[in-house]
């Protein structure tokens, strides 16, 4: 499971929200920026909040780079076989992060860490070095791509280069709309604390029945699109 700060569900729908710790001099010395994937089970408005405040936050300029719908029965990669499985946002998070670590280790960060304790090397987790659970060092380029999909995703026509991190990439392009997925319908919306808002955690067993059932206008199989790296 995801390294959530409050509740864990399996196979929930939800958002994920990015956050960049702005630091001028470590971003010109490394080539890298601290990124916190998140997640919420609330819908986009107070997903975006939390992704501009949070418990593992200091005292950085903080910036949040976007919100991304998950839905339930996402297949979502795993190394076993069927080398899937049907997941939500928690699982979705869990994979993300998995794929930071990896990536980490392959090109020899853990190495480096421990022979140097000030070591920051590409797809880092800031766990190690006293950081939040959710927190990387990502290269920029990965921001500039996020900043590009985000333009696409608006309507524009940019050319992405999905290979600083395809699996991020995948994750976020082809997002559903929050409105098409069910368990976050405008008719799911509650009034909490003088706004309307939604929490696919609070689901009755009927709804949650209902919602597995429903029809969907996005395909949920996205994630197992093949990237071809430059």
């Amino acid at each position: 499971m995801g390294n959530c700060t409050k509740v864990c569900e399996i196979n929930t729908s939800g958002h994920i929200y990015l956050t960049v710790a702005r630091e001028p001099f470590f971003e010109k010395a490394t080539g890298l920026v601290k990124t916190k994937i998140g997640i919420s089970f609330a819908d986009e408005k107070p997903t975006g909040k939390r992704g501009k405040h949070g418990k593992t936050y200091s005292g950085d300029k903080y910036v949040a780079l976007g919100v991304w719908a998950v839905d339930e029965d996402t297949l979502i990669p795993c190394k076993r076989e069927p080398f899937f499985t049907e997941g939500g946002i928690d699982e979705m998070e869990s994979y993300l992060h998995d794929v930071c670590e990896e990536r980490w280790e392959e090109m020899g960060g853990r190495q480096a860490l421990a022979a140097n304790k000030d070591s920051r090397t590409p797809f880092q987790p800031l766990k190690y070095t006293g950081g939040g659970e959710e927190w990387f060092c990502l290269p920029y380029e990965v921001l500039e791509m996020v900043a590009t999909i985000n333009r696409i995703r608006r309507g524009g026509n940019d050319k992405l280069d999905m290979t600083p991190f395809p699996e991020l990439a995948k994750a976020l392009l082809y997002a559903p709309k929050q409105e098409d997925i069910p368990s976050m319908h405008s008719s799911r919306f509650r009034k909490k604390a003088r706004e309307m808002k939604v929490n696919t955690t609070e689901r009755t067993p009927q709804q949650r029945k209902q919602d597995k059932a429903a029809e969907r206008k996005h395909r949920r199989n996205y994630m197992l699109d093949i990237v071809n790296e430059c």
